[in-house]
């Protein structure tokens, strides 16, 4: 930093000379006090300099701020998206366990359909023993044979009518 702060030497070493101390001390003295009273002193440049770089500061603090802002809102839309995703997430949850109800009467409904098919297959086999008993030759067991299939195809058409 240059020195801003004007300090007569020669005046102030005249003022000593005056007052009775010699030429050296007083000319070294105003030198000390000049040196001590200007070092360190800013000059208009440097508080020029100085205030450029407090408003580029202030200029960036600004920049911070708004940026600081942008980033609250985006924040608060994140928020707001999470919540939005807790609220399917809860639904998803709920509609899980409505199927897993479904499932869980459809599989009763599979055993029901089971039990019923194999009821028919001890039918069909009791009249199978009994038609054999009845109808000694070929051609009366085929019919018999077709008699079985259309009753077997008929219980499983309306056993699959029975399927949601």
């Amino acid at each position: 930093m240059a020195n801003a702060l004007a300090f007569d030497t020669l005046a102030y070493a005249r003022r000593l000379k005056e007052a009775g101390v010699d030429d050296a001390q007083a000319e070294a003295h105003a030198e000390a006090v000049r040196d001590a009273v200007t070092e360190g002193v800013a000059t208009k440049a440097d508080t020029g300099r100085i205030e450029g770089k407090v408003e580029s500061l202030e200029g960036k603090v600004e920049n911070l701020g708004s940026r600081a802002e942008s980033l609250e809102g985006k924040i608060e839309n994140l928020g707001s998206r999470v919540e939005s995703l807790e609220g399917k997430i809860e639904n998803l949850g709920s509609r899980v366990e409505s199927l897993e109800g479904k499932v869980e009467n459809l599989g009763s409904r599979v055993g029901n359909i089971e039990g019923k098919i194999e009821s028919l297959e001890d039918k069909i086999g009791d009249f199978a023993t009994k038609a054999d008993e009845k109808f000694a030759t070929k051609a009366d067991l085929y019919r018999v044979l077709w008699i079985q299939t259309g009753i077997i195809i008929g219980a499983v058409v309306a056993l699959i009518k029975l399927l949601p």
